[in-house]
């Protein structure tokens, strides 16, 4: 084919004959985005671990066959791992996580296997400790230590009221600090010192967000009503 055009591939609902897997072989040579619905679990197991297991098993082939693809919506239930092990995939571009349980190790193996990773996206998504569980409350840890960002936006829903907001940037050796009042009016996000960020950590109404990466040049939070920007 000596023309190829943008294909995109929406993983809802199926039949009981379908197979994701082998319909991302058979446009692999076409697909440049893909959107995964939560429907996807009904091809293995109902038991949310095993999904889980499997949903990540899915993504290392949609990684090692899509040789042409820009952009990743993830909306399945949870994702906890993505082997950096097995193939690099330097075509994505883009990756958006909605409604996820994302487990830590996943973002870091991610940021291995998703080199050219450009902008990424967290729709109300729930993450978890290394201990299991839920990180609903105070702090929030994104390693995607390999990757420049063009744009990251967090979209979190606070469940308790909090009165600021800081941000700890890490770029390799380099760790850059940032705070906001959490008002409606003062949407932009201001450069402060390591001991403003270390004297407010056991403070119960400070929410902290935790960012490694090369770069950002553009990052949002949306943060219940408030949008909080970063630009580099």
């Amino acid at each position: 084919m000596s023309n190829r055009h943008e294909v995109t591939v929406s993983y809802t609902t199926f039949d009981e004959t379908s197979s994701p897997v082998e319909l991302i072989e058979e446009v692999e040579s076409l697909l440049t985005n893909l959107r995964i619905g939560s429907d996807i679990l009904r091809f293995f197991d109902t038991v949310e671990s095993t999904g889980a297991t499997y949903q990540g098993h899915f993504l290392d082939h949609v990684f090692k066959h899509c040789s042409l693809l820009k952009k990743i919506e993830c909306f399945f239930f949870a994702l906890e791992s993505c082997n950096p092990k097995l193939s690099i995939n330097t075509s994505i571009e883009e990756l958006v996580f909605g409604s996820n349980i994302i487990y830590p190790i996943v973002l870091e193996q991610l940021s291995i296997r998703l080199p050219n990773l450009r902008t990424m996206s967290f729709f109300e998504s729930s993450f978890m400790r290394y201990n299991g569980r839920c990180t609903y409350e105070k702090k929030l840890d994104i390693n995607m230590q390999h990757n420049k960002f063009d744009k990251l936006h967090i979209t979190r829903k606070p469940t308790q009221e909090y009165s600021d907001f800081f941000l700890k940037y890490s770029r390799e050796n380099e760790d850059t600090y940032f705070y906001n009042d959490l008002k409606p009016n003062f949407t932009w996000l201001s450069k402060c010192s390591y001991m403003d960020y270390y004297v407010r950590l056991s403070s119960k109404t400070t929410y902290f967000l935790n960012l490694r990466c090369k770069a950002v040049r553009e990052l949002t939070i949306q943060f219940g009503s408030i949008s909080i920007n970063y630009l580099a």
